[in-house]
């Protein structure tokens, strides 16, 4: 997802939002359907793996995306709106899945609704709605002269650095937790610091100031996200296993 969140941001600046994400949807749907029926894990691996295209799509291009549909004053805030529905729909599954019967159950009903999206997007979705898109090149501030605003920026340092203490001091917190309900909390806190600093900035500072290539940039931003990813996890887990107590360690880490 590293490298193909890039190759997707240049798609879409090529052809379109429509066409690319409407072929990504398909695949998608194709990834949700067969998940209903493999019995194996490799076939439920290959089943997740087309699944994840549609929210890799999204997480390449949401900036753009929502800079094509309203102006930049507002684009921070749907950016929020749209990443708190996303953890929102998390919690209420994970709140109901021990109340659905089955496990194929579980399975259909993700499956269709996102059917009925892939198809509603084929039908309505065109190209002449997003064209509101960010504003004229003659408006956009050149990147060199913001970069030196925003460190010469006291209160730009000030959010940053508060941001970046509540997302330490929030996981550091995690290794003392001692019930559930502190997880919660810690994890709401992680929230406060983490969207600000990855789903709030990005696009924002992206779209003003890239005229053309905005969704490569995007994604070359988002892909870098994945590279922590890649590095940390083995690293956790091999902390992790180091002793009973090693998960609070790899917290502290």
């Amino acid at each position: 997802s590293i490298f193909l969140s890039i190759v997707i941001g240049m798609l879409v600046d090529r052809f379109g939002f429509p066409k690319i994400v409407g072929i990504w949807l398909i695949i998608a749907a194709l990834g949700f359907t067969l998940r209903c029926f493999v019995h194996t894990y490799t076939g439920m691996l290959i089943a997740m793996a087309l699944s994840g295209f549609s929210c890799m799509v999204v997480n390449a291009n949401l900036s753009k995306f929502a800079s094509s549909l309203y102006p930049m004053e507002k684009v921070g805030l749907v950016v929020g709106i749209i990443m708190a529905a996303s953890n929102a729909a998390t919690a209420l599954s994970f709140a109901t899945t021990a109340m659905i019967p089955s496990l194929q159950v579980i399975f259909w009903i993700p499956t269709v609704a996102y059917i009925v999206c892939a198809v509603l997007w084929i039908l309505f979705a065109r190209e002449s709605l997003f064209k509101n898109g960010s504003a004229p090149a003659e408006e956009k501030v050149n990147v060199r002269e913001s970069l030196l605003l925003c460190l010469k920026n006291r209160s730009l340092w000030l959010a940053g650095l508060t941001q970046f203490l509540l997302l330490g001091a929030s996981m550091a917190a995690m290794g003392a937790c001692q019930a559930v309900w502190q997880f919660y909390v810690c994890g709401a806190i992680m929230g406060v610091g983490v969207a600000p600093l990855i789903y709030l900035s990005v696009p924002t500072l992206i779209n003003a100031w890239c005229v053309e290539r905005v969704g490569f940039f995007v994604g070359l931003c988002m892909a870098f996200t994945g590279i922590g990813g890649v590095i940390f996890n083995p690293l956790g887990t091999a902390i992790i296993q180091s002793g009973p107590e090693g998960w609070r360690t790899a917290y502290l880490v």
